[in-house]
């Protein structure tokens, strides 16, 4: 049983179709892909990513620039549909990630559109059972203010399960 969320989903739901015989049941937490990095990425996240990817230096300073208290709030805010939702929690989250060096090319390859999926083109000719699982509080994530709901993905992929948790946040 693999368990992936948010844009981990949809890779998990790819990876699934080339080999089902590793997956007994996905178990996709909170996935996007239906308004909220559904791809592919803009001619602006190409160019930053070639950049990033020629510049080892510079890659590594955008990451230190990325997980500081100033660029985390700044982020969280435009991703949450309630600002109440950046707490100091989530934000300190962040900043702990800042020793984790190894973690600069993962931030690149997001920040560059290099991961982003559609549901629904992830969720085509997927063979193994899937639960989708949603809090009923939608916060985040948001594109122009509109959060993503259980109920876009019901209607992209209904042959799935779905579970709605009541009073929590996604």
């Amino acid at each position: 049983i693999v368990v992936a969320e948010q844009i981990l989903a949809a890779s998990a739901l790819e990876v699934s179709k080339s080999r089902p015989d590793l997956f007994e049941k996905i178990v996709a937490l909170t996935p996007v892909g239906v308004l909220y990095l559904a791809g592919p990425a803009s001619p602006r996240q190409e160019q930053f990513f070639n950049q990033m990817w020629s510049n080892d230096f510079a890659a590594k300073g955008f990451y230190q620039d990325l997980v500081s208290e100033q660029s985390a709030n700044f982020y969280l805010s435009k991703a949450y549909y309630e600002a109440d939702a950046v707490t100091p929690l989530r934000i300190n989250e962040i900043t702990l990630t800042a020793q984790y060096e190894e973690q600069t090319w993962a931030s690149v390859c997001f920040v560059g559109g290099k991961i982003y999926r559609s549901f629904a083109d992830a969720a085509n000719g997927v063979t193994v059972p899937v639960s989708v699982v949603y809090g009923s509080d939608p916060q985040a994530p948001v594109t122009n203010g509109q959060p993503e709901t259980i109920d876009m993905f019901e209607a992209i992929a209904p042959q799935f399960s779905y579970y709605e948790i009541s009073e929590t946040a996604n």
